[in-house]
C-alpha cells in the first residue's frame, strides 16, 4: 500500500483499491455512454445521486450527449461513478462535519451484466485509465499518475485528499445520509 501526502490535506485518508481501479469497466468514456446512454443519471433507481432531479427522476444536466456540468463544477460521487464512496456517517466536531474513513469501492450493481452499468462491464480502458480526467480533478495530475502506476502493479492507494475536495464529499454524505454513498 502506497500513501501519497497532498497539501493541506484532509485528515481523513480515501483508500483506492487497486483490485477495483484495475478492472476494465468503460465508464466515463464517449463508448461508454453511447452504450449505456447514462441510465445511472436518468433515474432515481440508479446511483449517482442526481444533482438537479426532474419529476421524471433524471438528471437536469443529462442530455443525449452526456452530462453538461463542467467537470470541475459536477459532485464527487458523480465524478467518480461507477465507484462509490463507503463512509461512516458524518458527525459534528469543533471543525466542522468529519468521517473517520472512506473507502471506494465498485458500486454493487456495476458488475452485474443484466444491469445498466453491466453493459460497460469488461469493456474498454481500466478504471483508472476511464476515470483519468475525473480522478485529476480530484487528486491532481502528479497524484494521479502516482495512482495509476500503484493500480497496474496491483498496490491499494491510500491518499489524503485536499480539505476543500473532502470537506464537498463529507456535504454529499450528509445530504443523502451516510453509508448510503
Amino acid at each position: 500500500m502506497t500513501l501519497i501526502n497532498v497539501n493541506q490535506m484532509s485528515p481523513v485518508p480515501w483508500k483506492f483499491s487497486a483490485a477495483w481501479l484495475g478492472k476494465h469497466f468503460d465508464c466515463g468514456t464517449e463508448t461508454g455512454f453511447k452504450r449505456c446512454v447514462g441510465a445511472c443519471c436518468k433515474s432515481p433507481k440508479y446511483w449517482p445521486v442526481n444533482v438537479q432531479p426532474q419529476a421524471d427522476g433524471g438528471c437536469f444536466h443529462l442530455t443525449d450527449t452526456g452530462c453538461q456540468l463542467l467537470m470541475e463544477n459536477r459532485p464527487i460521487t458523480c465524478l467518480l461513478f461507477p465507484l462509490k464512496f463507503v463512509a461512516k456517517p458524518p458527525f459534528k466536531t469543533g471543525i466542522g462535519w468529519m468521517t473517520e474513513s472512506v473507502k471506494i469501492i465498485l458500486y454493487g450493481r456495476a458488475c452485474i451484466i443484466s444491469s445498466t452499468c453491466g453493459i460497460n462491464y469488461k469493456k474498454g480502458p481500466t478504471l483508472v485509465s476511464s476515470l483519468a480526467p475525473q480522478l485529476i480533478i480530484l487528486l491532481g495530475s502528479e497524484n494521479y499518475l502516482t495512482l495509476l502506476e500503484q493500480t497496474l502493479m496491483g498496490i491499494d492507494t491510500i491518499i489524503y485528499p485536499q480539505k476543500h475536495i473532502h470537506t464537498k464529499l463529507v456535504d454529499e454524505i450528509r445530504k443523502i445520509g451516510g453509508n448510503r454513498l
